[in-house]
Protein backbone atom coordinates (compact mmCIF):
# COMPACT_ATOMS: atom_id res chain seq x y z
CA UNK A 1 0.00 0.00 0.00
CA UNK A 2 2.95 2.32 0.69
CA UNK A 3 4.27 1.89 -2.83
CA UNK A 4 0.83 2.65 -4.25
CA UNK A 5 0.64 5.84 -2.21
CA UNK A 6 4.09 6.93 -3.35
CA UNK A 7 3.27 6.28 -7.01
CA UNK A 8 0.05 8.28 -6.66
CA UNK A 9 1.97 11.15 -5.05
CA UNK A 10 4.40 11.19 -7.97
CA UNK A 11 1.49 11.17 -10.44
CA UNK A 12 -0.19 13.99 -8.54
CA UNK A 13 2.97 16.12 -8.49
CA UNK A 14 3.59 15.47 -12.19
CA UNK A 15 0.06 16.51 -13.14
CA UNK A 16 0.31 19.64 -10.99
CA UNK A 17 3.51 20.59 -12.87
CA UNK A 18 1.72 19.79 -16.15
CA UNK A 19 -1.18 22.03 -15.11
CA UNK A 20 1.12 24.89 -14.15
CA UNK A 21 2.83 24.74 -17.54
CA UNK A 22 -0.50 24.72 -19.36
CA UNK A 23 -1.82 27.55 -17.21
CA UNK A 24 1.11 29.76 -18.19
CA UNK A 25 0.73 28.87 -21.87
CA UNK A 26 -3.01 29.52 -21.66
CA UNK A 27 -2.38 32.92 -20.09
CA UNK A 28 -0.04 33.68 -22.99
CA UNK A 29 -2.92 33.04 -25.40
CA UNK A 30 -2.44 29.46 -26.58
CA UNK A 31 -5.93 27.96 -27.06
CA UNK A 32 -4.69 24.35 -27.15
CA UNK A 33 -3.19 24.73 -23.69
CA UNK A 34 -6.56 25.74 -22.29
CA UNK A 35 -8.22 22.68 -23.85
CA UNK A 36 -5.58 20.32 -22.45
CA UNK A 37 -5.85 21.77 -18.97
CA UNK A 38 -9.09 20.04 -17.94
CA UNK A 39 -7.90 16.39 -18.23
CA UNK A 40 -4.80 17.18 -16.19
CA UNK A 41 -6.94 18.58 -13.40
CA UNK A 42 -9.10 15.48 -13.40
CA UNK A 43 -6.06 13.20 -13.19
CA UNK A 44 -4.60 15.28 -10.33
CA UNK A 45 -7.91 15.10 -8.46
CA UNK A 46 -8.20 11.35 -8.87
CA UNK A 47 -4.58 10.89 -7.76
CA UNK A 48 -5.24 13.06 -4.69
CA UNK A 49 -8.27 10.96 -3.77
CA UNK A 50 -6.18 7.82 -4.25
CA UNK A 51 -3.49 9.16 -1.92
CA UNK A 52 -6.14 10.07 0.64
CA UNK A 53 -7.71 6.61 0.40
CA UNK A 54 -4.30 4.91 0.73
CA UNK A 55 -3.49 7.01 3.81
CA UNK A 56 -6.79 6.10 5.45
CA UNK A 57 -6.25 2.41 4.69
CA UNK A 58 -2.72 2.56 6.13
CA UNK A 59 -3.99 3.69 9.55
CA UNK A 60 -6.86 1.24 9.79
Amino acid sequence: MVLTKMVLIVVMLATIAFEETHFRESAAGHPAAARNSKPGGIVAGVAFLGVLFAAVRAFK
